[in-house]
C-alpha cells in the first residue's frame, strides 16, 4: 500500500513539472 502511494506521488510530482515546463514553453513562446 505505502509503496503504491509513493509510487502515485512521484508520478503526480512528475506530471506536474511537465505541466509546468509546457507552460514555460508556450509563455516563451
Amino acid at each position: 500500500m505505502k509503496f503504491a502511494l509513493y509510487v502515485d506521488g512521484k508520478m503526480t510530482l512528475y506530471n506536474r513539472l511537465i505541466q509546468i515546463f509546457l507552460a514555460g514553453q508556450i509563455l516563451r513562446v
